[in-house]
């Protein structure tokens, strides 16, 4: 085997495994547009030419993984994150603007604390929380202890629900597939400002040090099949998911890692055949 075939290999081989990973999680931030959003495609990730002046919301959703789909007995407690923002081609598909609001969903009553709008990124475009490793203040707070439908420690899963997001009927409960739950956290309002040639992305970040004053000895924390999680002493049980983009005039899409997972497998392929 060549040199050049074995570091395919080995590059295809980690990029799989790192999706593998990702999809295996336990509990997942994912950020989404909201549906029916202009311009948003089907898996509302991307907006495609937003204009200036236009308005969005970001819905931040809580997934967790349970093979057994004891989802009744998956419950979502507390967690601090923030979302952020980055130019990522062609000055980004606009400039200034930003989030301007953000709001916590009936899953977690004691939530969205402490956060307001920023600049978390030197962009100029608004963003919402805190990206200190330290700080134990600033963050969107998502929080349901001891509050839940159940009376248990967090938001049980497995029971479709609606409910009221600042005045407006959201879906806030719901299943994600065969062996995932999802819960919606909270609300992001977004306004694009001057509309460029390239591409913005959204990304969610969380603190996972430790964090006082949130009944909770870390920064993020969960039960899943009854056996409770933290960030503290289970870091890589919590994963942030891809950004939503918005692209504008020639931006480009940054590629997930399932399609990065294929391109590293297809390129494979392409060596292998010349090789014979």
């Amino acid at each position: 085997m060549s040199y050049k075939l074995k570091t395919a290999l080995i590059a295809a081989a980690a990029i799989s495994a790192a999706y593998v990973s990702n999809a295996s999680a336990a509990l997942t931030y994912d950020l989404r547009f909201l549906p029916g959003s202009a311009g948003a495609s089907a898996d509302l990730k991307t907006v495609n030419g937003a204009a200036s002046g236009s308005q969005y919301v970001l819905q931040l959703w809580g997934q967790i993984t349970d093979p057994t789909h004891a989802f009744d007995t998956d419950l979502w407690s507390l967690g601090a994150v923030s979302v952020q923002s980055n130019q990522v081609s062609n000055g980004g598909a606009f400039t200034g603007g930003g989030i301007t609001a953000a709001f916590a969903s009936p899953t977690t009553p004691n939530g969205g604390a402490g956060a307001a709008s920023t600049t978390l990124t030197p962009d100029g475009i608004g963003d919402w929380g805190n990206n200190s490793t330290t700080a134990t203040t600033g963050w969107f707070v998502w929080q349901n202890i001891n509050v839940g439908p159940t009376g248990k420690p967090g938001y049980a899963g497995g029971t479709p629900a609606t409910g009221s997001v600042n005045g407006q009927t959201r879906t806030i409960s719901e299943t994600a597939g065969a062996d995932t739950w999802e819960i919606l956290l909270g609300e992001f309002y977004l306004t694009v400002g001057t509309a460029g040639n390239g591409t913005t992305t959204f990304s969610v970040s969380q603190l996972n040090a430790v964090k006082s004053g949130l009944g909770s000895a870390a920064g993020q924390s969960y039960v899943q099949a009854g056996t409770a999680i933290d960030s503290k002493t289970t870091p890589n049980s919590f994963l942030t998911g891809t950004p939503v983009t918005f692209i504008s005039g020639g931006g480009v899409v940054t590629p997930e890692p399932a399609s990065l997972s294929m391109l590293a497998m297809g390129s494979l392929a392409l060596l292998v055949r010349r090789r014979k």
